[in-house]
C-alpha cells in the first residue's frame, strides 16, 4: 500500500517528487531499551523523535531525508543498519563538523496490573556514565544540507537551533511543510521563530501543558494538535479566514495490546503527515477539515497498533507490511485483532554496549553486564 502521489504541485508552482519527500532535522538517536524488573536486553534501533518519524515514512513509502551530525562511531553505524533496512535515504546524515552519536536508554517496567510504563535516562545503566547528548546541526551545514530540501513535501523538526530555524524557513518559502514538534518549551526566541514558519505544531499535553502560542496572529500555524495519552488529542486549525477554530476532540482508538506505549506519538505524527502532506502546505489547505481529520484518525490507529510492541517501533521488526496494514485498517474500522504467534521477539540492529564499559569478558569479577539495570534519575511515565 503506497502513500504516494504522482507530480504533485506545491504553492509558488513547486513540483514535488512521485514518491513524497521528506527532510527531517532534530533527534536521531540509538535507542537501547531494557527490561527494568529484569535487566535483560530487548534491543538497539535507531531512535529519537525526528529518527522514529521519518523512518515510519520510509515504511510507509516515503522517501526521509534525515539531516545530522553522526560521525562514525559504533552507535551511528547501528543506526545507519536500521534506517537502511527501512529504505531512509542516509545523503545527509553525516554533515559537519561530526559529532558523538545520541544513545538514549529506554526502560520498560510493569506496574502491579500488568500494564507498562517506560522511562528514558542519558545515563549507562551498567557503568553509570553519561551517555552522548544530542548536538544540533551547525550553521556550517546549512549550505549543503539546503540541497535536501528540493521537491521536498514536508520538513520536519523537534529541535530548535539557528541552523534547523534557517532551513525550516527556507522550506517554508518554497511550500514546503514545515512541521514542528517540541519537546519543550526552550528559547523563547527560537520557539517564536519556529511558530513563524511552521505550518504544523504538534505536541504532548503532559509535556507543554500551558501549550505554545501558535495561534497568534503573525504564526504561520495552520493545524495545532495537543496530544493527551489515553483521552485522545484535540486539534483546531486556521484553514478559512478569521482567528482559528475552538479546539476539536477526538477521542482515543483503544489499543487492543498493550506492550509498551513509547514511540506512539511519533506513530501519529507520522500518521497525519502520511495522509495530509504529500501536497506540501496547499495540499494541507486543500485536504480541509475532512482530510486533517482522516490523517489525525490515522495517526491515532498507528499510535494504537505500535502500543503492541515493545521499543518505540516494534511492531516494524515483529510482523509483516501485509500485516500492518490489515490489522491498522481493522483498528480505523473500530475492529480488534490477535497478534500473530512469535511477535514478542525480534532482533536487534546490534548487541550493543555503553562506549565506556570495557568487554563483559574482560570483567575482573566475571559480571555480565547485560543483567542488570541501574536505576536512571528520570521519572516513570
Amino acid at each position: 500500500m503506497s502513500m504516494g502521489v504522482e507530480d504533485g504541485h506545491g504553492g509558488d508552482g513547486m513540483r514535488f517528487a512521485r514518491r513524497p519527500k521528506i527532510v527531517g532535522t532534530g533527534l536521531i538517536a540509538l535507542d537501547w531499551v531494557i527490561r527494568r524488573d529484569s535487566g535483560s536486553r530487548i534491543g538497539a534501533w535507531a531512535g529519537g523523535t525526528c529518527g522514529n518519524v521519518l523512518s515510519i515514512l520510509a515504511y510507509l513509502d516515503w522517501d526521509a531525508y534525515p539531516v545530522a551530525r553522526l560521525n562514525g562511531d559504533d552507535a551511528s553505524k547501528g543506526i545507519r543498519r536500521d534506517m537502511e533496512r527501512w529504505g531512509v535515504r542516509l545523503d545527509w546524515i553525516g554533515c559537519s563538523p561530526p559529532a558523538d552519536t545520541p544513545i538514549i536508554v529506554q526502560e520498560i517496567r510493569r506496574r502491579a496490573d500488568g500494564r507498562p510504563r517506560h522511562r528514558f535516562s542519558w545515563e549507562c545503566p551498567h557503568c553509570g556514565d553519561s551517555l552522548p547528548a544530542f548536538k544540533s546541526i551547525t550553521l556550517e551545514a546549512v549550505d549543503t544540507a539546503r540541497q535536501s530540501l528540493a521537491d521536498a513535501a514536508v520538513f520536519f523538526l523537534d529541535r530548535l537551533s539557528p541552523a534547523t530555524l534557517k532551513l525550516a524557513t527556507q522550506a517554508a518559502a518554497q511550500g514546503t511543510l514545515v512541521v514542528f514538534e517540541p519537546s519543550a518549551c526552550g528559547n523563547k526566541n527560537y520557539m517564536a521563530v519556529a511558530l513563524d514558519v511552521a505550518h504544523v505544531v504538534k505536541y504532548a499535553h503532559d509535556r507543554l501543558p500551558g501549550g505554545v502560542a501558535a495561534m497568534e496572529r503573525h504564526s504561520a500555524t495552520l493545524l495545532e494538535i495537543r496530544t493527551q495519552g489515553g483521552r485522545g488529542l484535540a486539534y483546531r486549525h486556521r484553514l478559512g479566514k478569521g482567528p482559528g477554530s475552538p479546539w476539536i476532540q477526538l477521542g482515543a482508538i483503544p489499543a487492543p495490546h498493550l506492550a509498551d506505549t513509547c514511540g506512539s506519538g511519533d506513530w501519529c505524527t507520522a500518521g497525519v503527515i502520511a495522509k495530509a502532506g504529500t501536497g506540501g502546505v496547499e495540499g494541507l489547505v486543500n485536504a480541509g477539515v475532512p482530510g486533517i481529520e482522516a490523517g489525525l484518525r490515522y495517526g491515532q490507529a498507528l499510535a494504537a497498533w505500535n502500543c503492541g510492541f515493545e521499543g518505540a517501533r516494534g511492531g516494524m521488526y515483529a510482523v509483516s507490511r501485509e500485516v500492518f496494514h490489515r490489522q491498522t485498517s481493522q483498528l480505523l474500522d473500530g475492529a480488534s485483532y490477535e497478534l500473530p504467534d512469535g511477535c514478542a521477539g525480534y532482533a536487534s540492529v546490534q548487541d550493543f554496549v555503553c562506549p565506556a564499559c570495557p568487554p563483559v569478558d574482560s570483567q575482573a569479577d566475571g559480571r555480565d553486564h547485560s543483567s542488570t539495570a541501574r536505576p536512571a534519575d528520570t521519572s516513570w511515565d
